[in-house]
């Protein structure tokens, strides 16, 4: 666990290096989902809750959200864009997601803890394009 502590810390004070300090507000979302009903997974949300941990340690505005269904994942992206938005340019986002994932026809999806993936037409409705994140972090 601490080995993990410490190469969270060295790649947090990179990017902070290579972010330089003209960005004044740093802000995270830090996802971790570990309770699927069919296939939980015993580290992402231990893994998220260190990574917040960490990040508050070195001045961040941590969005937590551990987990959680598609709403809430919803939710707190939205918060996270709100966030950056206010920031006017003056924020630096980071973004960390823990958990199941899947890529269709090219695209990655984040899976929240209750979607119900049956086939290939379901990801569209209950998973979180990661691209759209990407999108809010770019905006």
């Amino acid at each position: 666990m601490r080995a993990i502590r410490r190469i969270i810390l060295m790649l947090t004070e990179l990017l902070l290096t290579a972010a330089g300090a003209a960005a004044e507000q740093r802000i995270a979302l830090v996802v971790g989902n570990s309770a699927y009903p069919d296939i939980p997974l015993v580290n992402p949300v231990n893994d998220a809750a260190l990574i917040a941990t960490t990040l508050r340690e070195q001045g961040f505005e941590v969005i937590e959200a551990l987990d959680v269904g598609r709403s809430d994942m919803a939710r707190a992206v939205k918060d996270f864009g709100n966030r950056l938005k206010a920031a006017e340019g003056e924020a630096l986002g980071l973004f960390y997601y823990a958990g199941h994932g899947l890529q269709v026809r090219g695209e990655n999806f984040l899976i929240p803890v209750d979607a119900e993936i049956e086939d290939e037409g379901d990801v569209d409705i209950y998973a979180i394009s990661a691209r759209a994140i990407l999108r809010t972090i770019e905006d």
